[in-house]
C-alpha cells in the first residue's frame, strides 16, 4: 500500500478500531457519556463501523488504481497511434 492510499476512510477506520479495542479492554464505561446508561454493545458497534470504513477505503483504493491503469493504457494507445501516423506532424 502506498502512502497516498491512506484516505480518510482508512484513517477513520483505524481510529474506530482503536476506540473499539479500548472499549473492549477497559469496558464500555469508557465509551459512554457521563450520566448516560452504558451500552453493553458499544465496543461492538465501533468495531463494525471500523470494518465498514476499512472495506469502503479498500474499495475506493481499488477503483482509483483501476482508473489510473485505464488512463495509462489510453495514453499509451494515443502515443502509439500518433507514432504510427507519422508523429502527428503536418507536411506542406
Amino acid at each position: 500500500m502506498r502512502l497516498r492510499d491512506l484516505n480518510s476512510f482508512i484513517l477513520t477506520g483505524a481510529a474506530l478500531l482503536v476506540i473499539a479495542v479500548i472499549g473492549l479492554i477497559r469496558g464500555n464505561q469508557w465509551l459512554s457519556e457521563p450520566g448516560m446508561p452504558v451500552n453493553p454493545y458499544g465496543w461492538q458497534i465501533y468495531l463494525i463501523a471500523s470494518v465498514i470504513m476499512f472495506v469502503n477505503g479498500f474499495v475506493s483504493i481499488k477503483l482509483a488504481r483501476e482508473r489510473e491503469a485505464r488512463e495509462a493504457t489510453r495514453k499509451k494507445a494515443r502515443a502509439s497511434a500518433r507514432a504510427a501516423s507519422g508523429g502527428g506532424s503536418k507536411e506542406r
